[in-house]
């Protein structure tokens, strides 16, 4: 491993990046609300018509997914989604 690559990791332990945060939170949410429903992943690809691969991927955060692909997997769920924001302070 180089430097760069090296440094650029222990960053990355330091501080986590907004996104990747981002992307686990939703994954966190979207495996609690599955289970909630009593399906597997298996069941809710098949019902969504989404890759089980992908639900997989997206439940442990390692994935970018869309605002669309969100709104199926949840609202197969029988949920809907809204975005709120905050002012930093």
């Amino acid at each position: 491993m180089d430097f760069k690559t090296l440094l650029q990791e222990q960053l990355r332990k330091a501080k986590p990046n907004f996104h990747d945060d981002l992307r686990a939170e939703v994954g966190e949410k979207l495996a609690q609300r599955r289970k909630e429903s009593g399906l597997s992943q298996k069941e809710l690809a098949e019902k969504a018509d989404i890759p089980q691969s992908r639900i997989s991927l997206i439940e442990k955060g390692k994935c970018n997914v869309t605002l669309e692909t969100l709104k199926v997997l949840f609202g197969t769920l029988g949920y809907t989604i809204h975005i709120t924001e905050e002012k930093k302070q």
